[in-house]
């Protein structure tokens, strides 16, 4: 009873987390920041729940608990009925949720979670602990340890199912009712195991099976589990952002790296001495190494290598957190503080990530914290270990690595205070790094086979492991650092904020100092450039040159000559380049879901001018622009454009909710007939657009025009527009006719809609 009660309220934990953020992702522009305040959510109400059940069964006596939590799970399924009659379906907010204020979207969603998902959440949150602690009562003498593995078995059972299964098969709605009927189910099982709790017999002390100290936890022992549970929850968080930024932000990039983290506690708290420190810390070191050069050369490695090494090193990192967890966890009388500690732990790192970094940080360097803290922490607990061969030396240990430090961090400034210094510290950190790697054989070899203290070898084996780790930590601390200091090199802004990165930079254009120009860069992509010469600045430029599949469609439109000027619409505002086309009698409206996008373009000394130049009508609309699209047709009807550009990408991640069949359904009625274009910016780095867009030209029977971007033009950046027309002869004509890649026209298609999405089968 108690075993299939822990592994339900699991499942239910982890399965509502993707339901209800898929829900609401469309509505805040597919941000990668989504999924960090709803896991910044969650694992507040985890605290919540744990403190809830540490309190309870502390302070309560049985029977007023079992009435206690049996009001609390009756007050949880009260608000599924409410919510079905007010939404029409549980758990899922209503349209008028929709609209929110843009400079402060992180507290509406917070606000929104609440009322939507908040109770049945903290009453699913409360089952580990206080099931755990009742199951001590009920079975004296056994081991309650052991449940919380089937807790996180069926936590991931949970999420392996959502993308793989239920998000394929059923719509939200039959989602949300499928949870809610499950929680009457597990409503049942808690109330049956609150009974068998209170009529077992007196508390009598539980003797673990495992070796665990039964004295109460030291004060040293508390502040390692905070911050064993602090780094690994940084670093789920973060291996997440990276990959919903360079990738989409969809349920299977926040389940995977979710699940590896699930996955490191039960190899961590496993009966079966799964955990073994030195194979897990010397991956995690290997790991650390390859996420280096990952971050370093992002540009020319692979997505599937880079998802690779990335959760190779959150698995690493959060087994090796966990596991020495699980060395350090206490009897079974204490296991409710213990668990409330660990949850504390992962909710401060949820708040450093979503609400702290945002501000301190200009870039996703919550990264790079967390792998240096769990360096440090993996020293720490090297130095504890009487078996370790750091152990003995702890005093020469410790100081090498305040001299490496200090020596990064010197390294950090030096550019800063010293002209030219970055140019030696990048070639110093190339040779560094390399060298330094060489000692992490030395490392692995001391770290899978440590020698006894009273071997005659040991003395020498503490000063290598000394020289190993100083050099080694050394070695991706400085590597790290440097990656953060050329962050924004030649930048004139740089921000981050709820809907990504963005920096705007100045250098020279191809080496002539004559002719500067600037960039906007959203994450690590190009979105937009402008000379600063007047003579070239109201030049169309990378993606947009004249010569573009963009240019071809709006220079070449039938109805280009006519007097009441073009319609244009375009989702994605980035530098504006597109108003360069703007004549006095068109009309261009932007739709940007970034205040900080609009920000640089607007004002009295913008960054980039083209909105400020044009001499036709420009408009912006902040906000989703696809709700946005939706909020125009239901108060003013069509916008009739004659070409609406789609351009609304952040760094590589696809907006995937811009390119359903709901979607194109919405864009076809605000096109003119017959002869509005849809225009794609379809160029990505990892996914392949064209199989959904040919799906789509099929579904609603439009033309499709496929345009790379080859042209010798200096301004032009080389990219793949696809165009979609209702108006058949287009592709006849030229220059259509003649640049049309025919090829890409045909082939496999996938059709994604608002209930279904696959990303797997698109990787390049």
């Amino acid at each position: 009873m108690f075993e299939a009660g822990i592994f339900l309220g699991a499942f239910l934990l982890f399965h509502l987390q993707p339901l209800i953020a898929k829900h609401i992702l469309p509505w805040y522009g597919s941000s990668p920041a989504v999924w960090t305040t709803c896991m910044l959510f969650f694992q507040t109400l985890l605290v919540g729940g744990y403190a809830y059940a540490h309190g309870l069964t502390r302070r309560a006596k049985p029977a007023r608990q079992t009435g206690i939590h049996m009001m609390l799970l009756a007050a949880a399924i009260v608000m599924f009925c409410i919510q079905w009659q007010r939404w029409g379906a549980p758990m899922l907010p209503g349209a008028a949720w929709k609209i929110f204020p843009p400079d402060e979207p992180r507290r509406y969603l917070l606000l929104m979670l609440l009322v939507g998902v908040g109770l049945p959440y903290f009453v699913l949150a409360t089952t580990n602990p206080l099931l755990q602690k009742w199951f001590t009562r009920a079975r004296p003498g056994v081991s309650p340890y052991k449940l919380y593995v089937l807790s996180n078995l069926g936590s991931l059972t949970g999420l392996l199912a959502y993308p793989v299964v239920v998000e394929r098969t059923m719509t939200l709605r039959s989602q949300a009712f499928m949870v809610a009927a499950l929680f009457l189910v597990y409503a049942a099982i808690c109330i049956a195991c609150a009974l068998r709790a209170r009529s077992a017999q007196a508390v009598i002390a539980c003797v673990e099976s495992d070796p665990v100290p039964a004295a109460s936890a030291t004060a040293g022992q508390k502040i390692l589990w905070l911050l064993l549970s602090f780094c690994g929850s940084v670093l789920l968080l973060a291996v997440t952002n990276h990959l919903c930024e360079e990738v989409a932000v969809v349920p299977l990039l926040w389940v995977v790296p979710l699940a590896l983290y699930l996955t490191s506690f039960m190899i961590g708290f496993s009966s079966l001495r799964i955990y073994s420190r030195p194979v897990f810390a010397s991956l995690f070191m290997v790991s650390s190494f390859c996420a280096c050069i990952a971050l370093l050369a992002s540009l020319l490695i692979h997505l599937p290598a880079q998802i690779i090494i990335y959760s190779v090193l959150l698995l690493s990192a959060c087994t090796f957190c966990h596991g020495e967890l699980a060395r350090l966890k206490p009897a079974p009388e204490q296991l409710t503080g213990f668990y409330l500690l660990i949850s504390i732990g992962g909710a401060t790192g949820g708040i450093f990530v979503g609400l702290i970094a945002p501000v301190i940080f200009r870039g996703f360097w919550e990264f790079h914290a967390g792998v240096m803290l769990c360096w440090v922490l993996l020293l720490v607990v090297l130095l504890r270990d009487r078996k370790s061969a750091l152990h003995a030396g702890s005093r020469v240990a410790t100081a090498a690595f305040i001299i490496c430090g200090t020596c990064a961090f010197a390294w950090l400034l030096a550019p800063v205070m010293i002209p030219g210094a970055r140019a030696i510290a990048g070639k110093f950190a190339a040779l560094f790094f390399y060298s330094a790697a060489g000692i992490v054989g030395l490392l692995l070899l001391w770290l899978i086979s440590r020698r006894s203290e009273s071997s005659p070898f040991s003395a020498q084996n503490r000063r290598w492991s000394h020289a190993a780790f100083a050099l080694s930590f050394a070695a991706v601390e400085m590597t790290l650092i440097f990656h953060i200091s050329s962050y924004g090199e030649h930048a004139l802004f740089a921000s981050r904020n709820f809907f990504g990165l963005l920096r705007v930079s100045e250098f020279p254009f191809a080496s002539d100092t004559n002719r500067p120009v600037r960039a906007l860069i959203n994450g690590n992509i190009l979105h937009g450039v402008q000379f600063k010469k007047a003579e070239d600045a109201r030049k169309p430029t990378a993606y947009y040159v004249e010569d573009s599949g963009f240019g071809l469609a709006l220079l070449n439109h039938p109805r280009r000559a006519a007097p009441e000027g073009l319609r244009i619409g375009v989702v994605g505002l980035g530098a504006g380049t597109i108003a360069a086309y703007c004549r006095s009698n068109d009309m261009v409206r932007f739709y940007e879901i970034n205040p900080a996008v609009a920000d640089l373009s607007r004002g009295a000394n913008p960054y980039f001018t083209f909105l400020r130049d044009a001499p036709g009508k420009i408009q912006i609309a902040l906000g989703d622009g696809r709700l946005q699209l939706e909020r125009d047709l239901a108060s003013g009807g069509s916008e009739n454009f004659d070409v609406l550009a789609l351009d609304a990408f952040s760094s590589d991640a696809i907006p995937v909710h811009l390119l359903t069949h709901e979607a194109f359904e919405l864009y076809l009625r605000h096109l003119r007939t017959p002869d509005g274009i849809i225009a794609i910016n379809a160029a990505n780095r990892f996914i392949d657009l064209l199989p959904v867009v040919r799906a789509h030209a099929r579904r609603f029977g439009l033309d499709m025009i496929v345009v790379w971007s080859d042209s010798d033009d200096e301004r032009a950046l080389r990219c793949r527009w696809v165009l979609l027309t209702a108006d058949h002869s287009l592709a006849r004509r030229e220059p259509f006719a003649s640049r049309a890649d025919k090829a890409k026209c045909k082939g496999n298609e996938v059709e994604w809609t608002d209930s279904f999405s696959n990303l797997l089968e698109l990787l390049l």
